[in-house]
């Protein structure tokens, strides 16, 4: 349960910002030159999303992927894996004390 209500997974946004800088009496003056952003739609390398899951709750890799297959938000971890991981471990599952049972509670509540 707590896998499948973690927020919406978007894809990695690439942003730049130039900015031109001058100094006088009155201090610091800055102004936008130019300003762009871009979705990152290219494809990259996927880190080992299960086996890190797995080294941070000691469960086996079948279990990780059991997890993530029927918690529905395996297409999310393809979309943008670091975020997927961060949003894990912000919801405090990524942590040894975590564990087998706690993880099994939310299988059990899909």
């Amino acid at each position: 349960r707590a896998i499948r209500n973690m927020p919406e997974i978007k894809k990695a946004v690439i942003k730049s910002t130039k900015t031109s800088v001058k100094f006088d009496e009155g201090g610091i003056i800055s102004d936008v030159v130019s300003s762009y952003s871009t979705i990152w739609d290219k494809a990259f390398q996927i880190p080992d999303v299960p086996a890190y899951i797995q080294n941070r709750t000691g469960l086996t890799c079948s279990t990780v992927l059991r997890i993530l297959i029927e918690s529905g938000k395996l297409d999310d971890v393809l979309i943008n894996p670091q975020l997927f991981l961060s949003n894990m471990k912000k919801s405090g599952m990524l942590n040894m004390k975590c564990g087998f049972s706690r993880i099994m509670k939310f299988m059990l509540t899909i």
